[in-house]
């Protein structure tokens, strides 16, 4: 699956977006899917950045904490050329 993310926020505030295809990141897929419909109630931190990972079925949000493990590879893999937004 081709997921486009964006990540926004952090000290400058400059947002970037990229992609990336999960079949190059074990379980990065169910990673992801994993968090549809989940929201956090827990304020973000000021300075944290926060990830739109759009996919086929709708767009994911994502709070910096959220993203670990085979999420994370697939976020910097995306991120790692992508464009200034």
């Amino acid at each position: 699956m081709r997921v486009t993310v964006t990540r926004r926020g952090g000290l400058a505030g400059i947002g970037l977006r990229g992609s990336a295809d999960t079949t190059q990141f074990a379980g990065s897929e169910e990673a992801l899917l994993a968090h549809r419909g989940a929201s956090s109630n827990t304020p973000p931190h000021p300075d944290a950045f926060h990830y739109e990972v759009a996919y086929d079925e709708g767009v994911i949000a994502l709070d910096e904490g959220a993203v670990s493990g085979p999420l994370r590879a697939l976020v910097d893999a995306a991120l790692k050329d992508g464009d200034i937004v």
